[in-house]
């Protein structure tokens, strides 16, 4: 299984962040309009109107980049629908950090369907993703008119249905594994017939020596029993880091970390999940 090679329709000539585009009429810049934490949800509005953004009858809204500013050095940015301005998020699109207190820039990969909101939050109550905060992307018709190709970590792929974002439910040890979740709450076991490339993550560890682990295990918060990722930054803040490796149809995706210092929540995934 090698990487997805992209139809040659259209040249790519534009890049924001994980994405790729050949139409630049399509970028669209979104600003949060309000300091949001995880108890005070705030929307999102269109730079080009000054409104709240929806993502508008028939089309996504597909997120390439976050310009972001968090106000402490442990907290994740969280972005994603709900069903009205500034409403609760129902369901989470993009997490992202950089471990700093002034602003940083990463590049991220989600989509929020037809006609949601696209809502700010953090992953703490009372820890803030504040103004000046911006998501950068493409609206484009839920069946694509141009060519869009999504890099998640190096992995290449075309279909933004196979994108998918997993969520470490509770702090993990190298004693106290945890099965990762789907943004559902749901634990994610890779479907048959099916394989989950994870491609990049968003992460925070509690000691400078200690590494994220990331396997497959037979069963939900088991042990480990193939290695598939490790990542680290020697910091103590979240980080965001590029990863590649695959896990295999009917295992759990599991999260430990190195020693008994804990792989910490909020710790995201991202990934595609395509066919075997």
């Amino acid at each position: 299984m090698g990487l997805h090679i992209v139809p040659t329709t259209t040249s790519l000539v534009h890049r924001v962040g994980g994405v790729s585009f050949s139409d630049y009429s399509k970028l669209k810049v979104l600003y949060l309009t309000a300091n949001a934490d995880s108890n005070e949800f705030k929307a999102f509005n269109d730079v080009s109107t000054g409104s709240a953004y929806q993502v508008p009858a028939g089309y996504v809204f597909i997120a390439g980049r976050a310009s972001h500013y968090m106000d402490f050095a442990d907290v994740c940015g969280i972005v994603g629908e709900s069903t009205t301005s500034g409403g609760t998020i129902t369901k989470q699109v993009l997490a992202f950090g950089e471990g700093t207190t002034y602003p940083g820039t990463n590049d991220v990969v989600g989509w929020f369907a037809s006609e949601k909101y696209v809502t700010g939050s953090s992953s703490y109550n009372g820890k803030y993703m504040r103004t000046p905060t911006l998501i950068y992307g493409v609206e484009v018709l839920s069946t694509p008119a141009i060519t869009i190709q999504y890099d998640i970590g190096g992995y290449l792929e075309t279909d933004y249905n196979k994108l998918k974002l997993l969520v470490l439910p509770a702090n993990a040890t190298d004693a106290a594994p945890k099965t990762f979740h789907t943004v559902a709450g749901a634990n994610y076991v890779v479907p048959e017939n099916k394989v989950f490339i994870a491609g990049r993550v968003c992460c925070y560890l509690d000691y400078a020596t200690n590494k994220g682990r990331i396997g497959e295990s037979d069963t939900v918060d088991g042990a480990i029993s193939r290695e598939v990722l490790y990542f680290s930054k020697g910091l103590l803040t979240v980080i965001m880091m590029d990863v590649m490796g695959t896990f295999t149809a009917g295992k759990y995706v599991t999260g430990e970390s190195t020693s008994g210092f804990s792989l910490r929540t909020p710790t995201y995934l991202y990934g595609v999940e395509i066919d075997v």
